[in-house]
């Protein structure tokens, strides 16, 4: 497998050439999502050569399953001014995990809700850079910090259920699927309880 890619340019105009082509992709990242996750080494190359042989390695699901079986670390560096220290380290301790995911404002108020069947820092990663341009989607100067909480279990059924369950409950704000505008009626005993809270990034503000 030879050198393909040549500049982040030339890799970002192949993804789009890639994805113009696929009119039924599903839940694709950016382009600055792909380049965020694949910066390091020749990991731009490597994805681009598997999408030669399977082009809907592009929609997160696979993307994901990609990543994990090249065992590719979350990484952060085009955002490495933002993002914390803790939640770097948080992301590298839970990276081979089970559970529930989610992402919160500065008030309190539930963002995003996700779960990983494996690798959740891993999925908590993508999650974390669709979400975070999702809520800065205004073009300010300054851009909202979000707060990272999670829940660990042994089985993915567990954490699957747990999902769907606290969506129902909590509304979160981008969140799709099992959002519905009806009240839960349904309890799980005991609740599930997330950890505390991990700023995720600071405001530009605070880094100036």
């Amino acid at each position: 497998m030879g050198k393909f890619i040549k500049s982040k340019e030339h890799f970002a105009n192949y993804i789009m050439e890639v994805a113009n082509g696929l009119p039924h992709l599903k839940n694709p990242l950016s382009i600055d999502q792909y380049i965020g996750l694949l910066s390091k080494g020749s990991r731009m190359n490597t994805f681009a050569w598997g999408l030669k042989g399977d082009p809907y390695l592009l929609e997160e699901e696979n993307f994901l399953g990609w990543l994990k079986r090249y065992d590719y670390p979350p990484d952060f560096k085009y955002m490495k001014e933002r993002v914390t220290a803790e939640f770097i380290a948080k992301i590298e301790l839970i990276i081979n995990g089970i559970g529930v995911y989610s992402f919160w404002s500065e008030h309190d108020s539930p963002l995003y809700i996700g779960f990983s069947s494996y690798n959740i820092g891993t999925r908590a990663t993508s999650s974390f850079l669709k979400t975070y341009s999702e809520y800065n989607k205004e073009k300010t100067k300054d851009h909202k910090p979000m707060f990272f909480k999670y829940i660990l279990y042994d089985s993915a059924s567990d954490a699957a259920v747990v999902e769907v369950y606290l969506i129902g409950k909590l509304k979160p704000t981008l969140n799709k699927a099992s959002n519905y505008k009806d009240k839960l009626s349904v309890m799980i005993n005991p609740e599930p309880a997330f950890s505390d809270p991990i700023l995720c990034n600071r405001p530009i503000s605070d880094l100036i």
